[in-house]
Protein backbone atom coordinates (compact mmCIF):
# COMPACT_ATOMS: atom_id res chain seq x y z
CA UNK A 1 0.00 0.00 0.00
CA UNK A 2 2.86 2.20 0.98
CA UNK A 3 4.59 1.44 -2.61
CA UNK A 4 1.25 2.41 -4.31
CA UNK A 5 0.68 5.84 -2.58
CA UNK A 6 4.23 6.95 -3.21
CA UNK A 7 3.78 5.89 -7.03
CA UNK A 8 0.54 8.21 -7.09
CA UNK A 9 1.15 11.48 -8.74
CA UNK A 10 1.95 13.74 -5.40
CA UNK A 11 0.75 17.01 -7.04
CA UNK A 12 -3.16 16.19 -6.88
CA UNK A 13 -2.56 15.51 -2.90
CA UNK A 14 -0.42 18.83 -2.23
CA UNK A 15 -3.22 20.66 -3.81
CA UNK A 16 -5.77 19.66 -2.15
CA UNK A 17 -4.29 19.43 1.01
CA UNK A 18 -5.99 21.55 2.95
CA UNK A 19 -2.62 22.27 5.62
CA UNK A 20 -0.20 22.94 2.86
CA UNK A 21 -2.46 25.76 1.42
CA UNK A 22 -2.80 27.77 4.30
CA UNK A 23 0.92 27.27 4.81
CA UNK A 24 1.80 28.06 1.30
CA UNK A 25 -0.46 31.48 1.70
CA UNK A 26 1.03 31.83 4.74
CA UNK A 27 5.02 31.59 3.67
CA UNK A 28 3.83 33.48 0.59
CA UNK A 29 2.79 36.47 2.57
CA UNK A 30 5.83 36.45 5.41
CA UNK A 31 8.06 36.43 2.91
CA UNK A 32 6.53 39.80 1.08
CA UNK A 33 7.82 42.29 3.42
CA UNK A 34 11.40 41.18 2.89
CA UNK A 35 10.54 41.60 -1.14
CA UNK A 36 9.16 44.83 -0.57
CA UNK A 37 11.87 46.49 1.55
CA UNK A 38 14.18 47.77 -1.78
CA UNK A 39 11.41 49.58 -2.59
CA UNK A 40 9.55 50.87 0.15
CA UNK A 41 12.36 52.16 2.23
CA UNK A 42 13.65 53.86 -0.65
CA UNK A 43 10.41 55.75 -1.18
CA UNK A 44 10.11 56.71 2.87
CA UNK A 45 13.47 57.64 3.82
CA UNK A 46 14.99 58.57 0.20
CA UNK A 47 17.80 57.58 -1.31
CA UNK A 48 20.16 57.74 1.50
CA UNK A 49 18.43 57.07 4.35
CA UNK A 50 16.54 54.27 1.98
CA UNK A 51 20.38 52.60 1.24
CA UNK A 52 20.93 52.54 4.81
CA UNK A 53 17.63 51.39 5.78
CA UNK A 54 18.49 48.45 3.42
CA UNK A 55 21.60 47.72 4.58
CA UNK A 56 20.67 47.37 8.08
CA UNK A 57 17.75 45.22 7.02
CA UNK A 58 20.11 42.88 5.39
CA UNK A 59 22.63 43.10 7.92
CA UNK A 60 20.21 42.21 11.14
CA UNK A 61 18.20 39.44 9.45
CA UNK A 62 21.87 37.76 8.16
CA UNK A 63 23.49 38.07 11.50
CA UNK A 64 20.54 37.41 13.77
CA UNK A 65 19.15 34.64 11.32
CA UNK A 66 20.79 31.63 13.43
CA UNK A 67 19.90 32.76 17.41
CA UNK A 68 16.33 33.78 16.16
CA UNK A 69 16.10 29.96 14.61
CA UNK A 70 17.46 28.65 17.87
CA UNK A 71 15.06 31.07 20.03
CA UNK A 72 11.87 30.00 17.58
CA UNK A 73 13.25 26.30 18.33
CA UNK A 74 12.67 27.01 22.45
CA UNK A 75 9.43 28.61 21.48
CA UNK A 76 8.10 26.27 19.80
CA UNK A 77 7.55 26.71 15.86
CA UNK A 78 4.11 26.85 16.07
CA UNK A 79 4.18 29.39 18.57
CA UNK A 80 7.11 31.02 18.14
CA UNK A 81 6.72 32.05 14.36
CA UNK A 82 3.28 34.19 14.55
CA UNK A 83 4.74 35.44 17.95
CA UNK A 84 7.78 36.82 15.78
CA UNK A 85 5.19 38.16 12.78
CA UNK A 86 3.83 40.23 15.36
CA UNK A 87 6.54 42.03 16.47
CA UNK A 88 7.81 42.53 12.79
CA UNK A 89 4.32 44.03 12.05
CA UNK A 90 4.55 46.10 15.28
CA UNK A 91 8.15 47.42 14.52
CA UNK A 92 6.89 48.18 10.86
CA UNK A 93 4.21 50.34 12.27
CA UNK A 94 6.93 52.16 14.33
CA UNK A 95 8.18 53.05 10.58
CA UNK A 96 5.24 54.32 9.36
CA UNK A 97 4.58 56.85 12.27
CA UNK A 98 8.69 57.65 12.55
CA UNK A 99 7.99 58.68 8.74
CA UNK A 100 4.50 60.12 8.70
CA UNK A 101 5.54 62.62 12.19
CA UNK A 102 9.09 62.34 12.89
CA UNK A 103 10.75 61.79 9.83
CA UNK A 104 14.09 61.51 11.75
CA UNK A 105 16.63 59.43 9.50
CA UNK A 106 18.41 57.61 12.82
CA UNK A 107 15.08 56.24 14.05
CA UNK A 108 14.38 54.82 10.30
CA UNK A 109 17.40 52.98 10.11
CA UNK A 110 17.19 51.70 13.83
CA UNK A 111 13.76 50.42 13.40
CA UNK A 112 14.69 48.85 9.74
CA UNK A 113 17.69 47.03 11.14
CA UNK A 114 15.08 45.92 14.47
CA UNK A 115 12.65 44.57 11.39
CA UNK A 116 15.78 42.34 9.84
CA UNK A 117 16.81 40.89 13.33
CA UNK A 118 13.15 39.89 14.16
CA UNK A 119 12.69 38.15 10.41
CA UNK A 120 16.00 36.48 10.53
CA UNK A 121 14.69 33.54 12.04
CA UNK A 122 11.41 33.01 10.65
CA UNK A 123 11.99 31.61 7.31
CA UNK A 124 13.62 28.43 8.75
CA UNK A 125 10.58 28.17 11.21
CA UNK A 126 8.46 28.19 8.07
CA UNK A 127 10.25 25.78 6.43
CA UNK A 128 10.47 23.32 9.52
CA UNK A 129 6.91 24.06 10.42
CA UNK A 130 6.38 22.59 6.65
CA UNK A 131 7.81 19.09 7.43
CA UNK A 132 4.99 18.94 10.30
CA UNK A 133 2.01 19.84 8.31
CA UNK A 134 2.35 17.34 4.99
CA UNK A 135 3.25 13.71 5.05
CA UNK A 136 6.87 12.94 4.37
CA UNK A 137 6.33 11.81 0.38
CA UNK A 138 4.35 15.15 -0.58
CA UNK A 139 7.79 17.63 0.85
CA UNK A 140 9.74 17.05 -2.43
CA UNK A 141 6.49 18.41 -4.79
CA UNK A 142 5.61 20.88 -1.83
CA UNK A 143 8.83 22.79 -1.66
CA UNK A 144 9.65 22.63 -5.36
CA UNK A 145 6.26 23.95 -6.39
CA UNK A 146 6.55 26.91 -3.58
CA UNK A 147 10.00 27.30 -5.49
CA UNK A 148 8.02 28.42 -8.61
CA UNK A 149 5.54 30.48 -6.56
CA UNK A 150 8.11 32.49 -4.92
CA UNK A 151 8.58 33.83 -8.39
CA UNK A 152 5.38 35.22 -8.53
CA UNK A 153 5.66 37.17 -4.98
CA UNK A 154 9.15 38.23 -6.08
CA UNK A 155 7.16 40.32 -8.86
CA UNK A 156 3.74 41.12 -6.95
CA UNK A 157 5.28 42.37 -4.21
CA UNK A 158 6.88 45.63 -5.67
CA UNK A 159 3.74 46.66 -7.15
CA UNK A 160 1.53 46.07 -4.41
CA UNK A 161 3.92 48.16 -2.45
CA UNK A 162 3.52 50.79 -5.31
CA UNK A 163 -0.32 50.74 -5.60
CA UNK A 164 -0.25 51.33 -1.63
CA UNK A 165 2.34 54.40 -1.81
CA UNK A 166 -0.17 55.88 -4.69
CA UNK A 167 -1.83 58.06 -2.26
CA UNK A 168 0.25 58.13 0.65
CA UNK A 169 3.92 56.98 0.54
CA UNK A 170 4.45 55.25 3.88
CA UNK A 171 1.36 53.24 2.50
CA UNK A 172 3.72 51.27 1.23
CA UNK A 173 5.45 50.18 4.47
CA UNK A 174 2.08 49.67 5.69
CA UNK A 175 1.26 47.03 2.66
CA UNK A 176 4.13 45.53 4.69
CA UNK A 177 2.74 45.63 8.10
CA UNK A 178 -0.72 43.67 6.44
CA UNK A 179 1.01 41.07 5.22
CA UNK A 180 3.43 40.37 8.04
CA UNK A 181 -0.55 40.40 10.36
CA UNK A 182 -1.59 38.44 7.46
CA UNK A 183 1.18 35.83 7.61
CA UNK A 184 0.78 36.08 11.24
CA UNK A 185 -2.62 35.18 11.47
CA UNK A 186 -2.70 32.22 9.16
CA UNK A 187 0.70 30.42 10.72
CA UNK A 188 -1.18 30.56 14.31
CA UNK A 189 -4.21 29.11 12.53
CA UNK A 190 -2.30 26.43 11.08
CA UNK A 191 -0.52 25.33 14.23
CA UNK A 192 -3.77 25.20 16.01
CA UNK A 193 -5.79 23.09 13.53
CA UNK A 194 -2.47 20.97 13.64
CA UNK A 195 -2.97 20.50 17.52
CA UNK A 196 -6.40 20.45 16.83
CA UNK A 197 -6.12 17.14 14.40
CA UNK A 198 -3.54 15.48 16.54
CA UNK A 199 -6.02 15.55 19.16
CA UNK A 200 -8.54 14.17 17.76
CA UNK A 201 -6.94 11.51 15.85
CA UNK A 202 -5.26 10.59 19.04
CA UNK A 203 -8.72 10.44 20.68
CA UNK A 204 -10.04 8.08 17.73
CA UNK A 205 -7.33 6.35 17.86
CA UNK A 206 -8.08 5.41 21.64
CA UNK A 207 -11.50 4.69 21.18
CA UNK A 208 -11.21 2.28 18.10
CA UNK A 209 -8.64 0.76 20.48
CA UNK A 210 -10.85 0.04 22.92
CA UNK A 211 -14.05 -0.97 20.80
CA UNK A 212 -11.68 -3.74 19.06
CA UNK A 213 -9.97 -4.95 21.89
CA UNK A 214 -13.03 -5.20 24.65
CA UNK A 215 -16.52 -4.94 22.95
CA UNK A 216 -17.97 -5.36 26.82
CA UNK A 217 -16.57 -5.30 29.79
CA UNK A 218 -16.15 -9.20 30.71
CA UNK A 219 -14.51 -9.95 27.55
CA UNK A 220 -11.71 -6.66 28.69
CA UNK A 221 -11.19 -7.76 32.14
CA UNK A 222 -10.16 -11.58 30.42
CA UNK A 223 -8.17 -10.17 27.24
CA UNK A 224 -6.05 -8.16 29.95
CA UNK A 225 -6.49 -10.96 32.89
CA UNK A 226 -4.60 -13.96 29.51
CA UNK A 227 -1.99 -11.21 28.76
CA UNK A 228 -1.00 -11.01 32.64
CA UNK A 229 -1.10 -14.92 32.10
CA UNK A 230 0.51 -14.82 29.18
CA UNK A 231 3.45 -12.74 30.38
CA UNK A 232 3.99 -14.74 33.38
CA UNK A 233 3.94 -17.90 31.69
CA UNK A 234 7.09 -16.74 28.94
CA UNK A 235 9.57 -17.18 31.20
CA UNK A 236 9.05 -20.14 32.87
CA UNK A 237 9.78 -22.80 30.61
CA UNK A 238 13.62 -21.26 30.15
CA UNK A 239 14.02 -21.32 34.04
CA UNK A 240 13.07 -24.84 34.25
CA UNK A 241 15.44 -26.02 31.40
CA UNK A 242 18.49 -24.14 32.98
CA UNK A 243 19.25 -26.76 35.61
CA UNK A 244 18.34 -29.86 34.07
CA UNK A 245 20.38 -29.57 30.57
CA UNK A 246 23.34 -27.39 31.54
CA UNK A 247 25.36 -27.92 28.33
CA UNK A 248 21.87 -26.83 26.48
CA UNK A 249 22.12 -23.29 28.54
CA UNK A 250 25.20 -22.67 27.29
CA UNK A 251 24.43 -23.44 23.93
CA UNK A 252 21.48 -21.05 24.08
CA UNK A 253 23.80 -17.94 25.52
CA UNK A 254 25.88 -18.39 22.88
CA UNK A 255 23.48 -17.29 20.00
CA UNK A 256 22.47 -14.26 22.22
CA UNK A 257 25.50 -12.28 21.42
CA UNK A 258 24.59 -11.76 17.71
CA UNK A 259 21.61 -10.79 18.60
CA UNK A 260 22.56 -8.37 20.71
CA UNK A 261 24.93 -7.06 18.17
CA UNK A 262 21.98 -6.66 15.87
CA UNK A 263 19.86 -4.43 18.37
CA UNK A 264 23.07 -2.53 18.92
CA UNK A 265 23.07 -2.09 15.21
CA UNK A 266 19.38 -0.98 15.50
CA UNK A 267 18.96 2.53 14.21
CA UNK A 268 18.15 4.96 17.28
CA UNK A 269 16.42 8.24 17.97
CA UNK A 270 18.94 10.82 17.81
CA UNK A 271 20.26 12.50 20.98
CA UNK A 272 20.05 15.47 22.51
CA UNK A 273 21.84 18.35 20.07
CA UNK A 274 24.72 20.20 21.70
CA UNK A 275 26.30 23.57 21.09
CA UNK A 276 28.67 22.38 17.89
CA UNK A 277 25.91 19.92 16.23
CA UNK A 278 26.40 21.23 13.14
CA UNK A 279 30.11 20.39 12.68
CA UNK A 280 28.67 17.20 11.47
CA UNK A 281 30.89 16.17 8.60
CA UNK A 282 27.29 15.94 5.95
CA UNK A 283 25.79 19.28 7.61
CA UNK A 284 29.00 20.98 6.57
CA UNK A 285 28.94 19.58 2.76
CA UNK A 286 25.49 21.42 2.77
CA UNK A 287 26.20 24.60 3.67
CA UNK A 288 29.36 24.80 1.93
CA UNK A 289 26.85 23.89 -1.31
CA UNK A 290 24.59 26.41 -0.08
CA UNK A 291 27.44 28.90 -0.47
CA UNK A 292 28.01 27.34 -3.86
CA UNK A 293 24.69 27.28 -5.03
CA UNK A 294 24.48 31.21 -3.44
CA UNK A 295 27.80 31.99 -5.47
CA UNK A 296 26.09 30.88 -8.46
CA UNK A 297 22.50 32.21 -8.76
CA UNK A 298 24.63 35.55 -7.39
CA UNK A 299 27.09 35.66 -9.82
CA UNK A 300 24.26 35.39 -12.54
CA UNK A 301 22.47 37.77 -11.71
CA UNK A 302 25.26 40.57 -10.51
CA UNK A 303 27.16 39.59 -13.67
CA UNK A 304 24.20 40.01 -16.12
CA UNK A 305 24.29 43.97 -16.43
CA UNK A 306 28.06 44.07 -16.57
CA UNK A 307 28.57 41.64 -19.31
CA UNK A 308 24.98 42.87 -21.41
CA UNK A 309 27.13 46.39 -21.36
CA UNK A 310 30.61 44.82 -22.55
CA UNK A 311 28.50 43.14 -25.46
CA UNK A 312 27.07 46.78 -26.18
CA UNK A 313 23.79 45.97 -24.56
CA UNK A 314 21.31 48.18 -22.92
CA UNK A 315 19.64 47.71 -19.30
CA UNK A 316 16.66 46.09 -20.68
CA UNK A 317 18.91 43.34 -22.08
CA UNK A 318 20.58 42.67 -18.48
CA UNK A 319 16.57 42.43 -17.34
CA UNK A 320 15.42 40.53 -20.19
CA UNK A 321 18.27 37.81 -19.36
CA UNK A 322 17.74 37.80 -15.53
CA UNK A 323 14.08 36.93 -16.43
CA UNK A 324 15.10 33.89 -18.43
CA UNK A 325 17.01 32.63 -15.34
CA UNK A 326 13.36 33.18 -13.35
CA UNK A 327 11.41 31.71 -15.68
CA UNK A 328 14.19 28.49 -16.28
CA UNK A 329 13.46 28.29 -12.47
CA UNK A 330 10.20 28.39 -12.31
CA UNK A 331 9.68 25.69 -14.76
CA UNK A 332 11.99 23.38 -13.63
CA UNK A 333 10.36 23.51 -10.16
CA UNK A 334 7.13 23.13 -11.93
CA UNK A 335 8.65 20.05 -13.34
CA UNK A 336 10.09 18.75 -10.70
CA UNK A 337 6.99 18.79 -8.04
CA UNK A 338 4.77 16.89 -10.84
CA UNK A 339 7.78 13.86 -11.44
CA UNK A 340 10.15 14.44 -8.69
CA UNK A 341 8.46 10.85 -7.22
CA UNK A 342 9.47 9.20 -10.42
CA UNK A 343 13.42 9.82 -9.60
CA UNK A 344 14.97 6.75 -7.64
CA UNK A 345 18.85 8.66 -7.49
CA UNK A 346 19.49 10.04 -3.62
CA UNK A 347 18.84 13.57 -2.93
CA UNK A 348 22.86 13.90 -2.88
CA UNK A 349 23.73 12.34 -6.09
CA UNK A 350 20.75 14.74 -7.44
CA UNK A 351 22.46 17.97 -5.24
CA UNK A 352 26.09 17.20 -6.69
CA UNK A 353 24.48 16.53 -10.11
CA UNK A 354 22.91 19.87 -10.35
CA UNK A 355 25.56 21.96 -8.78
CA UNK A 356 27.49 20.72 -11.60
CA UNK A 357 25.01 22.03 -14.17
CA UNK A 358 25.08 25.36 -12.13
CA UNK A 359 28.70 25.64 -11.46
CA UNK A 360 29.10 24.38 -15.42
CA UNK A 361 26.47 27.38 -16.32
CA UNK A 362 28.25 29.99 -15.08
CA UNK A 363 31.64 28.59 -16.59
CA UNK A 364 30.14 28.99 -19.50
CA UNK A 365 28.48 32.44 -19.05
CA UNK A 366 32.39 33.69 -18.13
CA UNK A 367 33.34 32.20 -21.94
CA UNK A 368 29.98 33.04 -23.77
CA UNK A 369 30.84 35.15 -26.68
CA UNK A 370 27.44 36.15 -28.00
CA UNK A 371 23.90 36.37 -27.14
CA UNK A 372 22.68 32.83 -27.93
CA UNK A 373 25.86 31.42 -26.25
CA UNK A 374 25.04 33.98 -22.92
CA UNK A 375 21.08 33.24 -23.12
CA UNK A 376 22.15 29.38 -22.95
CA UNK A 377 24.30 29.60 -20.05
CA UNK A 378 21.15 31.80 -18.26
CA UNK A 379 19.18 29.11 -18.81
CA UNK A 380 21.23 26.12 -17.95
CA UNK A 381 21.76 28.17 -14.82
CA UNK A 382 17.84 28.49 -14.27
CA UNK A 383 16.96 24.59 -14.73
CA UNK A 384 19.58 23.71 -11.82
CA UNK A 385 18.14 26.13 -9.55
CA UNK A 386 14.68 25.46 -7.77
CA UNK A 387 15.48 21.74 -8.32
CA UNK A 388 18.60 22.22 -6.29
CA UNK A 389 16.93 24.06 -4.05
CA UNK A 390 14.74 21.36 -3.12
CA UNK A 391 16.66 18.32 -2.93
CA UNK A 392 19.16 20.59 -0.85
CA UNK A 393 16.51 21.40 1.79
CA UNK A 394 15.21 17.62 1.89
CA UNK A 395 18.78 16.35 2.64
CA UNK A 396 20.05 18.61 5.28
CA UNK A 397 16.57 18.25 7.25
CA UNK A 398 17.73 14.84 7.95
CA UNK A 399 20.73 16.11 9.49
CA UNK A 400 19.25 18.58 11.71
CA UNK A 401 18.47 17.02 15.33
CA UNK A 402 14.42 17.42 15.86
CA UNK A 403 14.58 20.23 18.26
CA UNK A 404 17.17 22.47 16.21
CA UNK A 405 14.58 22.83 12.93
CA UNK A 406 14.44 26.36 12.72
CA UNK A 407 17.63 26.77 13.30
CA UNK A 408 19.37 24.52 11.47
CA UNK A 409 17.20 26.13 8.16
CA UNK A 410 18.77 29.68 9.05
CA UNK A 411 22.33 28.55 9.15
CA UNK A 412 21.25 27.13 5.56
CA UNK A 413 19.63 30.47 4.65
CA UNK A 414 22.33 32.15 6.06
CA UNK A 415 24.79 30.42 3.92
CA UNK A 416 23.11 30.97 0.42
CA UNK A 417 23.32 34.58 1.44
CA UNK A 418 26.80 34.55 2.08
CA UNK A 419 27.48 32.60 -1.32
CA UNK A 420 25.12 35.28 -3.35
CA UNK A 421 27.01 38.05 -1.54
CA UNK A 422 30.17 36.59 -2.74
CA UNK A 423 29.24 37.61 -6.32
CA UNK A 424 29.53 41.33 -5.72
CA UNK A 425 31.92 41.53 -3.66
CA UNK A 426 33.85 39.55 -6.11
CA UNK A 427 32.99 41.80 -9.34
CA UNK A 428 34.05 44.93 -6.97
CA UNK A 429 38.13 43.14 -6.51
CA UNK A 430 37.79 41.08 -10.27
CA UNK A 431 37.94 41.21 -13.48
CA UNK A 432 34.63 40.33 -14.97
CA UNK A 433 35.70 37.64 -16.45
CA UNK A 434 37.24 36.28 -13.58
CA UNK A 435 34.28 36.65 -11.26
CA UNK A 436 32.15 34.79 -13.59
CA UNK A 437 34.29 32.19 -13.89
CA UNK A 438 35.31 31.60 -9.75
CA UNK A 439 31.19 31.54 -9.92
CA UNK A 440 31.37 28.09 -11.31
CA UNK A 441 34.89 27.68 -10.12
CA UNK A 442 33.46 27.92 -6.39
CA UNK A 443 31.24 24.74 -6.88
CA UNK A 444 33.66 22.70 -8.79
CA UNK A 445 35.86 23.12 -5.26
CA UNK A 446 32.47 22.18 -3.38
CA UNK A 447 31.71 19.07 -5.33
CA UNK A 448 35.44 17.63 -4.77
CA UNK A 449 34.97 18.25 -1.12
CA UNK A 450 32.15 15.77 -0.89
CA UNK A 451 34.89 12.86 -1.10
CA UNK A 452 35.94 14.20 2.31
CA UNK A 453 32.64 14.93 3.59
CA UNK A 454 30.61 12.37 2.30
CA UNK A 455 31.14 9.07 3.63
CA UNK A 456 30.47 5.85 1.30
CA UNK A 457 28.15 3.32 2.63
CA UNK A 458 28.12 -0.07 1.17
CA UNK A 459 25.39 -2.35 1.44
CA UNK A 460 25.64 -3.53 5.00
CA UNK A 461 26.01 -0.31 6.57
CA UNK A 462 23.62 0.61 8.90
CA UNK A 463 21.26 3.57 8.69
CA UNK A 464 22.21 7.48 9.85
CA UNK A 465 20.51 8.63 12.58
CA UNK A 466 18.30 11.06 10.53
CA UNK A 467 17.04 8.49 8.27
CA UNK A 468 16.15 6.15 11.25
CA UNK A 469 14.20 9.07 13.17
CA UNK A 470 12.20 9.78 10.29
CA UNK A 471 11.90 6.66 8.51
CA UNK A 472 10.91 4.74 11.71
CA UNK A 473 8.36 6.64 13.36
CA UNK A 474 4.99 4.72 13.39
Amino acid sequence: MSTARQERPPMRSLLTHSGYLQWSAAVQLMRMPSIMTSFAFVLVGGNQIGGLMITAYILCSTFFAIPGGRLIDRIGVKKGAPFFLLLVAGVLTGIVIAAAIFSEGWLLILFAGLTGALMGGIPGAMRSLLSRTIPQHLLASAIAFDATVVELVVVSAPLIAAAAAIYWVPGAVGAMVVSALMAAFLTWRLGRSMEAGASKSQAERVHSEQENAAPDGNSAQATETDKVKRRQQLPEPQEEQEPQHPQQSQQSKQPQQPQQSQQSQQPQQPPQAGPLWWLNRRFVFWMLLSIAFGHALGTAEVGALPIVRQYGGSTGAAAAFISVLAVSSAASGLAYAFFSYKIRFSHTFQAILFLFVSATGCIGLAFSANWVTMAISMIVIGMSTAPLMTVRSLAVEQEIPEERKAEGFSIMNVSHTIGFSLGGFLLSIMPLSWMVTAGGVSGMLVLLSAFLLIPRSGRGAKKSRSQASYSEVP
